[in-house]
């Protein structure tokens, strides 16, 4: 027997994807980024950290294993997989980018480096200068 609270929350997201003027796989895409997010701020990690992507692969596979008890498709099994295996993609690929973005290239989200060039026009210290100068 599924859980009435189940339910609920699957009643909850139907309302918010036929509320919104977004695609059911644009939403996808942005729950996961602001997922992934709120993860790491609540769990006071930061994206380079496995911790906020696991989080959101988590919970993005109970949404769908929550979608496939109350989703019926007739005859369609393997659309329904296919549909829920996308599903899935779409909502992992924007963390899974800030991950590897985070632990490869950290300088491209704080906009410095750790390690200084000696030729770097910003002063050595990784920092874009401030008057625009290249």
């Amino acid at each position: 027997m599924i859980p009435h609270g189940s339910r609920t929350i699957y009643d909850a997201k139907m309302f918010v994807e036929r509320s919104l003027a977004f695609h059911n796989d644009a939403l996808h895409v942005m729950a996961g980024l602001v997922l992934a997010l709120v993860f790491a701020a609540l769990l006071r990690r930061s994206l380079a950290d496995w911790l906020p992507w696991l989080a959101v692969l988590a919970l993005e596979l109970l949404n769908e294993a929550n979608d496939y008890f109350f989703e019926v498709w007739p005859n369609e099994v393997a659309k329904q997989l296919g549909e829920m295996t996308k599903d899935v993609a779409l909502t992992i690929a924007l963390p899974t980018l800030m991950l590897v973005v985070a632990r490869c290239w950290p300088h491209l989200l704080s906009g410095r480096r750790d390690k200084p060039n000696k030729d770097d026009s910003a002063g050595g210290d990784g920092s874009l200068p401030l008057d625009g100068a290249a």
